[in-house]
């Protein structure tokens, strides 16, 4: 019981000393929307980009005010990056299309899209809950089919490999299905290796802005494929988008 009570005690100190830093955050954030909405950006921008550094974590609406800000300062990597955690947040054709436009407009590679590609952004972002709900149904149907069967009723062939398929498939999404990371080059005149070497030979230079799908990571460089070669890239000179 001692023991319990102290935890209880540990707990609420912890939550004492937090709760004034989380004041004082959501403090700066209201701030810096009401320099936002008076159209003073920079100021505006300075504050949520401290808040993300420290913190991590930003609103959808935080994103898309950090992303229409560095837009008009015309720094489009930065743009593009908040843009694709927002889309991350809140998939949506209108977001992809932006990005893909606005991507076209400074030569970047890596925003092209299709409809596919937006309802697998849309599943990774609910997988959680589709996984859910695809185990309660499943889990629903071999109940009921168990009931059918207690109660010796007709059961046609079919239904049980019907429930069968449908548990493999549903077992299959879940477990063997993952979302590729991404990632934006933030670094203009990134090397591309051939190897995860600082001595490998460089295989190509690129400039930054562009978004890249991650194969693989090897100590502190990230492996990715750029003109259908095999590149590896240092991670200091890229951010992950999701």
């Amino acid at each position: 019981m001692p023991s319990k009570i102290f935890l209880f005690f540990l707990i609420f100190l912890l939550i004492l000393s937090v709760s004034p830093f989380l004041g004082a955050f959501e403090n700066r954030i209201a701030k810096a929307d009401s320099l936002f909405e008076q159209g003073n950006y920079t100021d505006a921008l300075s504050i949520y980009t401290n808040f993300f550094e420290k913190t991590q974590k930003a609103s959808t609406q935080m994103l898309l005010k950090m992303a229409f800000i560095h837009e008009g300062l015309e720094q489009y990597t930065e743009a593009l990056y908040y843009l694709s955690l927002y889309y991350h947040q809140h998939p949506s054709f209108e977001g992809l299309e932006h990005m893909e436009s606005l991507a076209q407009r400074q030569g970047l590679k890596g925003y092209e899209y299709s409809e596919l590609d937006f309802f697998k952004t849309f599943y990774y972002r609910y997988f959680e809950e589709i996984s859910l709900f695809l185990l309660l149904l499943g889990g629903f149907c071999f109940l009921i089919l168990l009931y059918i069967l207690f109660r010796t009723w007709y059961v046609p062939r079919y239904y049980p490999i019907l429930l069968l398929c449908f548990l493999v498939m549903a077992f299959s999404l879940i477990v063997f299905t993952k979302q590729p990371p991404k990632a934006i080059v933030f670094k203009d005149q990134t090397y591309l290796m051939k190897a995860p070497s600082a001595a490998a030979e460089v295989n190509n230079i690129i400039n930054k802005g562009h978004k890249v799908n991650i194969l693989g990571k090897q100590d502190v460089w990230y492996k990715l494929l750029w003109n259908n070669q095999t590149v590896y890239v240092h991670q200091d000179n890229l951010h992950l988008v999701f």
